[in-house]
């Protein structure tokens, strides 16, 4: 697609990642608002691919580094970018306190399902607490 990877960070560290509007609109936001997919594409800055694979680490996720917060994982039915299957496979390997799913949601679930999921974070911060 748009996507480009340049040396945003020098050659001699990893490719950085920018992301193209057609990406935007049609992967990531294609259930969101246009006006959102907008500002998204007016406040997209490149990302280092190394962050993406320092969130991988294996210790990162302790229950040391990790354990105060009570898991909860919101399947988005409609994302392109980590489909339905692998989300329930990822939740199935790393169990949450609960997992809800929005059918009509894209990857940025905020923007395509705000209502729904303001009034889930609301449930689940009365249940947490």
């Amino acid at each position: 697609m748009d996507t480009k990877f340049i040396q945003g960070d020098g050659e001699d560290k990893p490719p950085t990642s920018v992301f193209g509007p057609e990406f935007l609109s049609t992967i990531l936001y294609q259930e969101s608002y246009l006006e959102d997919v907008e500002l998204a594409c007016l406040l997209l800055r490149p990302r280092s691919i190394s962050v993406v694979e320092a969130s991988l680490d294996k210790n990162a996720l302790t229950n040391e580094n990790y354990g105060s917060v009570s898991p909860i994982y919101c399947i988005t039915g409609k994302d392109k970018v980590t489909n339905a299957d692998i989300q329930r496979w990822m939740v199935e390997k790393n169990p949450p306190n609960e997992a809800k799913t929005f059918q009509d949601s894209d990857h940025m679930i905020m923007t395509s399902c705000p209502e729904q999921l303001f009034t889930y974070l609301q449930d689940i911060s009365k249940r947490y607490n």
